[in-house]
């Protein structure tokens, strides 16, 4: 018997991602069923949540959803899905789990540096994607709350992730600072409600 508002939420999932019979039954809007895939995020486990990182850190996601949504399957933009799978990776502690510290050190310095490149822990060159870009600096803006970095951009954060996660021509700072405002946003507004 399915007991607690999670279990429900996550059987709800369940039916929606697999297309079966009963999901034709339940009849929701796309967008209901886009936001269950948001809040389902709530019930993955911790590699589910990983996984899910690396698709949107790699630039895969809106390929992935792309194929969702063809399937018939109606699934969140690309940017908003990835904004929060981060939230909660970042609500469990684990934002700093995804990558080696000297990986978020090197990314770093190669952002503010205007770099599309940076040497990873294994001393190996590697692109430095929007995407990439985006997430670290989500990891850094949670880290940092109160870091104050280009404050007048904040307002442009929405508009900078869209961009960044649909491959469109974004500088990468802009990137990394909507991963910036967006944690610091998120963190708020999480300490504020007391979760």
């Amino acid at each position: 018997m399915i007991s607690t508002p999670r279990m429900v939420l996550a059987a709800l999932v369940s039916i929606l991602t697999l297309g079966s019979a009963e999901a034709q039954s339940v009849h929701l809007t796309d967008d209901e069923r886009r936001e269950l895939h948001l809040a389902g995020i709530m019930v993955e486990d911790d590699e589910d949540l990983r996984k899910r990182r690396a698709l949107c850190d790699q630039g895969r996601m809106p390929a992935f959803r792309q194929a969702l949504e063809e399937e018939g399957t109606p699934f969140p933009e690309a940017h908003i899905f990835c904004r929060a799978n981060l939230r909660e990776e970042s609500k469990r502690g684990r934002i700093n789990y995804y990558r080696k510290t000297e990986d978020y050190i090197a990314i770093n310095q190669a952002v503010r540096q205007g770099q599309t490149v940076y040497l990873n822990y294994k001393n190996e060159r590697k692109a430095l994607s929007c995407e990439t870009a985006y997430d670290t600096g989500y990891a850094y803006g949670w880290n940092q709350p109160d870091a104050e970095l280009q404050p007048q951009l904040k307002d442009m954060a929405d508009v900078h992730a869209q961009q960044c996660f649909a491959g469109g021509e974004l500088r990468i700072a802009f990137g990394y600072l909507a991963g910036v405002h967006h944690a610091q946003a998120d963190r708020a507004v999480i300490e504020e409600a007391g979760a």
